[in-house]
């Protein structure tokens, strides 16, 4: 069996782990009478989340020393800087165009699913937000995606599709929702035009979109978005 075939079914049974891991762990959580949603999601969450982590740890620990050795602490910093601020840019253009569409929306989907999980649980929000979407998700979306598609336009294209596909699968087709899915494409893909710019370090988009998750999430927390 060649690399490319190898590559693809790799990423085949990550995808289809990611589909089914938390009916698979809600029904084994259920054999023992763990039926809290909040409880099993998590667990469910942190298992994926180690797994994946642990399939791709040589690839995080060589793009954060790279990271780190690559970059003095001002770069670091206006490298941040810049990229939440475009993509804060992306989601105020969005914004205002639902704005115009439906005036009674005044969020973008990352925030409204910030808050949303926030009335459940702060703790499950605080892991869910800062670490399994911004691990997790880039890892899924970006570094196992990339290891099959090494086209740079292509990889773009397709993984932002995916990752939009994804996030609006649940949702009825309005036209809400395909600005909602043109949102979320043009988002992973400035995050797949990151991570291919700074040599396929997974690392890179992972800090702008920690960043960029961790401002909703303040605002959230200290009540100022109240």
């Amino acid at each position: 069996m060649n690399k490319e075939i190898k590559q693809l079914l790799k990423l085949i049974t990550i995808f289809l782990v990611y589909f089914i891991y938390t009916t698979v762990i809600s029904n084994i959580l259920g054999i023992f009478k763990i039926n809290d949603e909040v409880i099993i999601s998590f667990i469910a969450d942190l298992i994926f989340f180690l797994g994946i982590v642990i399939l791709y740890k040589d690839d995080l620990k060589k793009g954060f020393i790279k990271f780190i050795k690559n970059y003095s602490f001002l770069k670091k910093v206006l490298f941040v800087i810049k990229w939440v601020v475009i993509l804060f840019t992306i989601n105020i253009i969005g914004g205002v165009i639902t704005e115009i569409i439906h005036p009674s929306l005044t969020e973008d989907g990352n925030t409204n699913a910030i808050y949303s999980l926030a009335s459940i649980s702060t703790f499950y929000t605080i892991f869910k937000t800062l670490i399994f979407a911004t691990i997790t998700e880039e890892l899924l979306f970006k570094k196992s995606i990339r290891e099959v598609i090494t086209n740079n336009i292509a990889f773009i294209i397709v993984s932002g599709l995916i990752y939009a596909l994804i996030n609006i699968m649940y949702t009825d087709i309005t036209v809400l929702t395909v600005i909602d899915l043109f949102q979320y494409f043009i988002f992973s893909s400035v995050l797949s035009y990151i991570y291919v710019k700074n040599e396929d370090n997974i690392v890179m988009p992972m800090i702008i979109k920690f960043f960029y998750n961790l401002i909703p999430l303040t605002i959230l927390l200290l009540g100022i978005g109240a």
